[in-house]
């Protein structure tokens, strides 16, 4: 009788043929198991027929083509490798879009004001601001400031910058929209 049995990948309790037997039912039951449910999911056939295919085109002899369980196996890694290359992708997609500068509500006055009037300057933006403070949008015009709500929240931005989010906004106007 054999004592001691060594096998690769085999876990170290195995010590016995009848260890090792069971050890060897218990792999193959998994593996059959782990079989079917590769077969259970849509397209991953298909794919491993592409695979074993392939072999065939570039004429491999038979005894060396891979086998069907490797074909699944590799094919469910790559649909793996996939899904997680597209999660990847959305997510990127979306820090990005949140990181884009978003128009405050300043911003769209200005927008509304300069698409009726194109040929608005800065001061006669910022009268026109003035007038509108406490209607609503402006809440102060002061000390250099523009106070205004945006959302829920009060927000300020400087009369200097006054300029260039009218040029901006004009030059957006200017801009062909896309069809």
């Amino acid at each position: 009788m054999i004592r001691c049995v060594m096998i690769p990948h085999a876990p170290n309790q195995v010590r016995t043929v009848e260890q090792l037997a069971s050890y060897v039912e218990a792999f193959w039951s998994k593996e059959k198991r782990n079989f079917q449910k590769r077969l259970d999911i849509p397209g991953l056939l298909t794919a491993a027929m592409k695979i074993l295919e392939d072999d065939r085109a570039r004429g491999i002899p038979v005894r060396n083509w891979r086998s069907l369980e490797w074909a699944l196996r590799h094919a469910e890694k790559v649909s793996r490798a996939q899904r997680l290359v597209l999660r990847k992708a959305i997510r990127e997609a979306a820090l990005r879009a949140a990181r884009a500068p978003k128009q405050d509500a300043l911003g769209e006055r200005i927008e509304k004001v300069t698409a009726r009037r194109p040929d608005i300057t800065e001061l006669e933006l910022l009268e026109l601001l003035k007038a509108e403070k406490g209607l609503g949008l402006i809440v102060d015009v002061h000390g250099g400031v523009i106070s205004f709500k945006n959302g829920k929240r009060d927000k300020a931005s400087p009369i200097s910058g006054l300029r260039n989010r009218l040029s901006r906004t004009k030059k957006k106007l200017r801009r062909p929209r896309p069809r």
